[in-house]
């Protein structure tokens, strides 16, 4: 179904270019932060339009991206980056040190983000952030083109930090200036933010990129507003989607006629509970729902459908510091579970708080969870609401924390455990996790001081089992792949470790020659102030 031609004023023309990729969003992000970044809609534009000092290739190694090569002291406390000279951003200004100091300035002194906790191993970061000193001591320019970071104790994870998209280099001068700058970011990436509207979200290749010019000419991004649906299926199978996820494709249409491309990703998937609202901040009450369900049954038959998802008793997946092969979650038993309902003062199941379930997908195996978990709480009498979240509704809802359990997907691609644990910490301050335990808090300590890796892989399987054990998360399943399915006209896909959303359009192209099946996208981009800053 091609979209009907808007009618825009003389200035502004409807597009229709061959060379180009189209893609989903589930809603059109209006606001692209990297330091506040969190919603994969949002982390996928602002993978295109900035970079960062160093980046995770497809084999989990640390490369060089706007820093060339870097240097590392014999105590491996002090790290100095070398700037790729002629590198600009988008303005046609040269990238230099002034620019990296106040980005990380920015991040780490900022009340908004959630991730500048993660830099306080810098020397000088905690004075900086408490307003005790007024420029960050652990970095330093040594020239325009080079800047050394000081860090206070050793810390292998500190390269793998710098490649994360809040670590991206933004432009001093114009973040200044520049009113509402990231309603229409500027950074030094592959693409350009172009214009938006409610439909469309448009980026144009970036003609002076310091890895060449892309060879795409432009990103586009359409909006949809339920995810999976009909529209997206119908426009892939038309040709006015260059990708889509395996699990959206329905077995009817021909796999054949499409490429598919994997990564070495990671990720888990789990029931998040919410210790904070009754009846759930009772832990004999958290560990009753754990042994009300019996994950092994809900998804027998999962491994068969989809080869790369594995149920999985560990929150750690395998492939992961921590992860134990012979792993056991709280057992199924309903005799177990209604003993600790009682001895949490309930005389029953339906004597226990209403709960409500929070889902953001609805694809199959998904599906198949939401009808057991509705099953088994009908059977055992408690009381319970099941919502499957829309677009912008399940980060609302993450974020406001009213919820009782929320179905969540957790991406390990990082090559150590520590992102995916860190957010059980009290003070992390993270919409999906909640727990507040001086356990958890005290082996995280341990850990963040801890880099013998045969002693911080102990601390890990500690921290696994006492994370399912409390019942804070109760583990589903684990996928060791990241894919997709791509039109035949699509060449120098690169599936990112991370996940579909970090993927690098640099080096993606359009081969004309099979492109006959592919159906011109027409649409328009309204350049009006009121589209651009809504």
């Amino acid at each position: 179904m091609l979209l009907a031609l808007v009618l825009l004023p003389q200035a502004v023309r409807a597009i229709v270019v061959s060379n180009e990729y189209r893609r989903v969003l589930p809603y059109r992000p209006s606001y692209f932060d990297p330091i506040e970044a969190e919603d994969l809609p949002e982390i996928q534009i602002i993978r295109q339009v900035f970079d960062s000092l160093v980046t995770i290739d497809k084999e989990l190694a640390i490369i060089p991206l706007l820093a060339q090569k870097w240097d590392v002291d014999p105590s491996g406390l002090k790290y100095t980056f070398h700037l790729r000279n002629g590198t600009k951003f988008h303005t046609g200004r040269a990238l230099s040190a002034a620019d990296v100091i106040f980005s990380f300035e920015r991040l780490i002194g900022s009340k908004k983000s959630r991730f500048a906790s993660d830099f306080m191993n810098i020397r000088g970061a905690k004075e900086f952030r408490d307003g005790r000193a007024a420029t960050i001591s652990g970095i330093k320019p040594e020239g325009n083109l080079k800047i050394m970071f000081e860090l206070v104790g050793r810390d292998p994870l500190f390269l793998t930090l710098l490649s994360s998209p809040v670590a991206s280099i933004v432009p001093k001068p114009e973040i200044l200036k520049t009113p509402h700058f990231f309603k229409q970011p500027i950074g030094t990436g592959a693409f350009e933010f172009d214009c938006s509207n409610s439909k469309f979200l448009l980026l144009r290749a970036n003609e002076n990129y310091f890895l060449g010019r892309p060879k795409l000419n432009r990103l586009v991004y359409k909006v949809y507003v339920d995810l999976p649906s009909e529209e997206i299926i119908a426009d892939f199978a038309s040709g006015q989607l260059d990708d889509i996820a395996p699990l959206t494709l329905p077995k009817n249409i021909n796999k054949d006629n499409f490429s598919r491309v994997f990564s070495t990703g990671v990720f888990s998937f789990a029931l998040t509970l919410n210790p904070d609202i009754p009846p759930l901040n009772k832990l004999p009450v958290r560990q009753a729902l754990a042994h009300l369900l019996d994950v092994d049954k809900v998804l027998d038959g999962l491994e068969r459908d989809y080869p790369y998802l594995q149920i999985s008793h560990s929150f750690i997946p395998r492939g992961r510091t921590g992860f134990q092969p012979d792993f056991k979650r709280l057992t199924f038993d309903r005799t177990v579970a209604l003993g600790l309902i009682k001895n949490a003062g309930y005389k029953s199941f339906n004597n226990l708080e209403s709960i409500g379930i929070y889902f953001t997908v609805s694809l199959p195996y998904v599906t198949q969870i939401t009808h057991y978990l509705d099953r088994t709480l009908t059977e055992v009498g408690w009381k319970h609401e099941i919502h499957v979240l829309k677009g912008k509704e399940g980060p609302q809802m993450m974020d406001s924390r009213k919820w009782n359990m929320f179905f969540a997907g957790y991406d390990t691609a990082y090559p150590d455990s520590y992102f995916l644990l860190k957010g059980f910490h009290s003070k992390w301050g993270t919409s999906m996790l909640t727990a507040r335990s001086k356990i958890l808090d005290n082996l995280l300590k341990q850990i963040d001081g801890e880099h013998d890796w045969r002693l911080r892989r102990k601390l890990y399987e500690q921290m696994n089992r006492k994370v399912v054990d409390l019942a804070y998360v109760i583990p589903f399943y684990s996928g060791d792949t990241f894919d997709g399915y791509f039109q035949p006209w699509i060449g120098g896909v690169a599936y990112s470790p991370m996940g579909p959303h970090h993927i690098r359009f640099h080096s993606v192209f359009v081969i004309s020659e099979k492109t006959s099946q592919r159906k011109e996208l027409s649409y328009s981009c309204n350049q009006k102030l009121e589209e651009k800053n809504p």
